[in-house]
C-alpha cells in the first residue's frame, strides 16, 4: 500500500517527502521447521501406526501359526464340530497294516463329528519342544466325567505361511477299534459308512474322535448302536453284546426243545450229547421222561468270544427195572444245562448240549403250598401200604426175608405228621422228609410172621409240571 503526501504550499516537494511517497514492502514471515509441518507429522504418525500394526500382526500370526496355536485351533474345531477347520490343522498318521479297514480321511472326519465329542472346554498348559520340527503341547480339558489331561504332538509341515512363518500341524494317530462279530451277523457301519468285517475279531482304524457304530440286525439278531469315545485313545474294544430278536429267541427255544425230545428218547444211562446221566448199573429196560418245559426261564447269552449259548434247567424222570424190586422204579434227574447255539441270518440251531452248574436257579411256584405237597405224598404212602412185596418200587419200606411170601404192609400212624417240606432250586423239586413206621405181615414156609420195615425215615421227591404235582419216588433210609 502507498502513502500519499500533501503538497507544500510552494508547490514543491522535499526529498524526504519524495522518499516517503515511495511504496514500502512488508517483511516476509519466517517458514516453520520441517518436523513441525502438518503433512510430515501425519505421514510420520501413519508410518508409526503401520509399523506397530505390522509388529502386532506379525506377533499374532506367529502366535497363531505356532505349536500351541495349532493345538488350540485343533481342539476348538473338535469342540465345535468343525471338521474342515480341524482337518486344516492336522495330519494323520498311516493306519497299521494289521487293520481290516481304515476310516481316516477328511470325509470320515466330517461323518464322525456328527457325533458330539465329550469335550466341554480346554486350556493349553505348556509347550515342550522335542526338536526343531516337533513339539509336545500339554493341555487340560473338561468332560462330563470330570477334568482330564492330555498331550498332542505338533510337527512342522514343511511349508511356510506367507512365505515366512512355519506351518504347524497336530499329528493325529488313528485309534484302533477291536470289533467282534458273532456268527450270523449282518455287518457294521461306522458313522454311517458300511464296513465289511468278517465274523470273529477285526481291527478298524478310526480318527481319535467320537464314533457311532451301528450293528445291523437280522431276523435273528437285534440291531444295536454303540457310541465310542476315541479321543486321546490309542485303542479299545467296542462294547458290543449281541441280543436275539423275539423271533430269534423263539427259534432258539424251539431248537432246544427239539434236542431235549431227542435226549428223552435215549435208552442209555449216560446218553452222549445230552445233559442227563444216572448212576445205577443195576438198572434195566430204562427210559427217560421229560417233565415240564426246559425252555421256561431259558436265557440266551454270548460268551467272551461272542459264541451264543442257551442256559436253563431241565427235569427228567428215569424209569427202570431192577432185580429184587417189585415194579418199575423211578428217580429224578434234573439240573442246569448249557446249549451251544449256531446262528444264521434266519435260523437258530443247537450244536451241542451239556449239564451246567452255572444256570440260574429255579423259583418255587408261588401257587404250590406245603400242605398240597404233603397231600400228594400222603396219597403215595397209602398206595405203598397196599404193596405185596418185600421191596416195592418207589416206596420206602423194606424187609430182608428171602423166603417170605404173601407179604402185606400196614402203615402205622401218619408219616406226614412231623414231615418238613423244602424246595430245591437246582432241580426244581419239592423234597419231603419225615419218619414213618410200617409193619410187614408175611409167611415163611406156611408159618405167619411179621417185621417192621428196616427203613424208618424217608425222602419223597415231588415235581410241579405247571399244572399238577407228581410224586416221583419215596426213598427209604436205613
Amino acid at each position: 500500500m502507498s502513502i500519499e503526501v500533501e503538497p507544500k504550499v510552494n508547490g514543491e516537494a522535499s526529498i524526504a517527502d519524495a522518499a516517503a511517497s515511495v511504496p514500502v514492502a512488508a517483511p516476509a514471515a519466517a517458514r516453520p521447521p520441517l518436523w513441525r509441518r502438518r503433512r510430515i507429522q501425519v505421514a510420520a504418525l501413519l508410518a508409526v501406526v503401520v509399523l506397530i500394526a505390522g509388529v502386532v500382526g506379525t506377533n499374532l500370526l506367529i502366535r497363531q501359526y505356532s505349536p500351541d496355536g495349532a493345538a488350540r485351533d485343533y481342539l476348538a474345531a473338535l469342540q465345535s464340530g468343525n471338521a474342515d477347520a480341524a482337518w486344516g490343522v492336522m495330519q494323520v498318521n498311516s493306519a497299521p497294516n494289521q487293520t481290516t479297514a481304515a476310516l481316516t480321511d477328511q470325509t470320515a472326519l466330517r461323518a464322525a463329528l456328527r457325533t458330539k465329542l465329550d469335550l466341554k472346554g480346554f486350556a493349553i498348559t505348556g509347550v515342550t519342544p522335542a526338536d526343531s520340527n516337533r513339539s509336545i503341547v500339554s493341555f487340560a480339558y473338561d468332560t462330563s466325567a470330570g477334568s482330564k489331561r492330555g498331550q498332542l504332538v505338533v510337527e512342522r509341515s514343511g511349508e511356510n505361511r506367507f512365505g515366512l512363518i512355519p506351518d504347524w500341524r497336530v499329528v493325529a494317530v488313528p485309534t484302533i477299534l477291536q470289533i467282534d462279530l458273532p456268527t450270523g451277523a449282518a455287518g457294521v457301519s461306522i458313522d454311517g459308512h458300511e464296513v465289511a468285517l468278517n465274523e470273529g475279531s477285526s481291527l478298524v482304524a478310526v480318527l481319535p474322535v467320537a464314533h457311532r457304530i451301528d450293528f445291523n440286525g437280522t431276523a435273528i439278531l437285534a440291531e444295536q448302536t454303540v457310541t465310542v469315545d476315541a479321543f486321546m485313545s490309542a485303542g479299545q474294544s467296542v462294547a458290543y453284546r449281541p441280543q436275539l430278536t423275539s423271533a430269534g429267541t423263539a427259534q432258539a427255544a424251539s431248537a432246544v426243545k427239539a434236542l431235549f425230545a431227542t435226549c428223552a428218547a435215549k435208552t442209555t444211562l449216560r446218553p452222549g450229547d445230552c445233559p442227563q446221566t444216572y448212576n445205577n448199573d443195576f438198572a434195566e429196560s430204562l427210559h427217560w421222561q421229560l417233565v415240564g418245559d426246559p425252555t421256561q426261564g431259558m436265557a440266551v447269552s454270548f460268551d467272551d468270544k461272542l459264541q451264543p449259548y442257551a442256559s436253563g434247567r431241565y427235569q427228567m424222570v428215569i424209569a427202570y427195572d431192577e432185580a429184587g424190586i417189585n415194579g418199575t422204579s423211578h428217580d429224578l434227574v434234573a439240573g442246569g444245562y448249557s446249549a451251544a447255539l449256531v446262528l444264521a441270518p434266519s435260523d437258530v440251531a443247537v450244536a451241542s448240549i451239556s449239564a451246567s452248574t452255572s444256570a440260574p436257579g429255579l423259583q418255587r411256584p408261588a401257587s404250590v403250598t406245603d400242605q398240597a405237597v404233603k397231600g400228594v405224598v400222603s396219597q403215595a404212602f397209602a398206595k405203598c401200604a397196599q404193596a405185596q412185596a418185600m421191596a416195592q418200587a418207589d416206596c420206602p419200606q423194606f424187609i430182608a426175608r428171602p423166603l417170605a411170601d404173601n407179604v402185606r404192609w400196614t402203615l402205622n400212624g401218619d408219616p406226614l405228621a412231623s414231615a418238613t417240606v423244602s424246595f430245591d432250586s437246582n432241580t426244581g423239586a419239592f423234597k419231603v422228609r419225615g419218619d414213618f413206621r410200617m409193619t410187614a405181615s408175611f409167611q415163611i414156609s406156611g408159618y405167619p410172621s411179621s417185621a417192621d420195615s428196616a427203613t424208618a425215615t424217608y425222602d419223597a421227591y415231588v415235581l410241579w409240571d405247571g399244572q399238577s404235582l407228581q410224586v416221583v419216588t419215596i426213598g427209604g433210609n436205613f
